[in-house]
């Protein structure tokens, strides 16, 4: 597989992260930091020093199981990356099933089929933008798949939709868009609207969500800041 990386939270959940993505999202994260944001700056200072060093393999299903249940994991998100690109995901999917650990897939949405939308216990589906030319402008791709996805699969409790709200790119306006398409699918769907990270949008945030819930009532953000203990690094 393509999974590099997992960490463990205090409530018995963890976190993989998938190497790779097809798509050139403009504020992805991922192009600046392939560790977990939560780990404290030495840890990822020394694993990027691993990684230099070609010192750090990808994981096997078997050894990802066993990491799993040796550590009493009960909730598995799995990020990245863009997990669904993964050939080995769904056997993943299938083998945890098996043991009784859940699993949530955060995604594009580009490539989910109805297998993976059976074999997992939910998803967060990310929708970057309704506009298609802004879409490609901030990607490099169409939404045409994605929109076809969310209409499919979206009305589903399994779902929630997120967008990231960033500066002269996604702004309100064109989130309220999103909550709207959103609306059509699903009145009472779970919207996060998440800042670009690293920008100082709390407040731009704040407003969106409050004005965007006159749409889509259970719009909301995640909290800012990254207090609370470290993780647990489980994999390198």
């Amino acid at each position: 597989m393509r999974m590099y990386q997992i960490v463990k939270f205090k409530d018995q959940s963890a976190y993989a992260t998938f190497w790779g993505c097809d798509w050139n999202c403009v504020y992805c994260i991922w192009k600046k930091e392939k560790w977990n944001l939560c780990l404290p700056q030495k840890v990822k200072d020394e694993l990027e020093e691993r990684w230099r060093k070609n010192e750090i393999e990808f994981l096997e299903i078997d050894r990802i199981i066993k990491i799993l249940k040796d550590n009493e994991i009960k909730m598995l998100f799995m990020g990245g990356g863009e997990p669904t690109l993964d050939p080995q995901l769904k056997p993943l999917l299938i083998a945890m099933k098996d043991i009784g650990i859940k699993s949530w897939i955060i995604t594009n949405a580009e490539n989910i089929d109805d297998e993976i939308f059976e074999l997992a216990d939910g998803f967060t589906m990310s929708l970057k933008a309704f506009d298609r030319e802004t879409h490609i402008k901030l990607t490099g791709h169409s939404n045409e798949k994605v929109l076809e996805n969310f209409k499919k699969f979206a009305s589903s409790p399994k779902v929630v939709a997120e967008s990231v709200y960033s500066k002269g790119f996604i702004e309100c306006e064109e989130i309220m868009k999103i909550a709207e398409f959103l609306k059509s699918i699903n009145p009472k769907m779970r919207f996060r609207i998440d800042a670009e990270v690293g920008q100082n949008l709390d407040e731009k945030v704040s407003e969106c969500v409050e004005k965007t819930r006159s749409i889509l009532p259970n719009t909301y953000k995640i909290g800012s800041g990254t207090g609370g203990e470290a993780p647990d690094l489980l994999y390198p």
